[in-house]
């Protein structure tokens, strides 16, 4: 009884030593992905961005601030024009207005929204911008971007905005202007299923392809 006791205990250390030098073969995939560095939220909702570089797709608006900016019966257009490193430029036209566009970028420990605005709707005139950063990790398909101190002072608001993007591939695009609460204030949704041409019109902004 002693011997079978002694070899079983001898049994389960061998067990316990050989386990760390699995074969990769062997080694779960969750584990594999952890050793090996597997990309972050923030890179996979990127890759997924710039997947879409150089389409054009037609949205909707809907949210309380759908109409009073305009948004709820135009035509609206997202054109994912320009993919410069680490920056991805997307003009957006609502109706006869093109003087929009979102700037996004990539950056050390997450990522950059930027809201491009020209003043007038002149072929060249002046734009201001602003926007915010990631906070936290967030997920593949979304991410949300809290509003920097000074885009809160230019835009006149005592509690920072947060805005938030969500890729769900091959389906939509989606924007939204999120509330005190959470609640999407204004949200823009464009089909991916359906790329359309792009605005005959070019932005002739000129955009930094480095991080503001």
């Amino acid at each position: 009884m002693r011997i079978r006791l002694m070899t079983l205990t001898c049994c389960s250390a061998l067990i316990a030593l050989g386990c760390s030098d699995l074969p990769d073969s062997e080694v779960p995939a969750g584990d594999r992905a952890a050793e090996e560095g597997a990309p972050s939220a923030h890179d996979r909702f990127w890759n997924g961005l710039v997947t879409l570089c150089g389409l054009a797709f037609q949205g909707e608006a809907s949210g309380a601030e759908a109409q009073e900016r305009g948004f709820q019966d135009a035509e609206l257009t997202v054109y994912l024009q320009d993919c410069m490193g680490d920056s991805v430029r997307a003009p957006i036209t609502v109706g006869d207005d093109a003087s929009r566009s979102w700037v996004l970028h990539r950056l050390p420990d997450g990522l950059g929204l930027r809201h491009h605005r020209r003043v007038d709707d002149a072929e060249k005139g002046p734009s201001r911008a602003y926007g915010g950063t990631t906070q936290d990790e967030g997920a593949a398909t979304r991410q949300a971007f809290l509003a920097d101190s000074a885009s809160a002072e230019l835009l006149g608001v005592d509690r920072p905005p947060v805005w938030q993007m969500e890729i769900l591939p091959g389906r939509t695009l989606s924007y939204e202007v999120l509330g005190p609460e959470g609640e999407a204030t204004l949200r823009l949704e464009f089909d991916l299923m359906r790329p359309v041409d792009p605005p005959s019109s070019e932005e002739d902004e000129a955009v930094s392809s480095t991080a503001p």
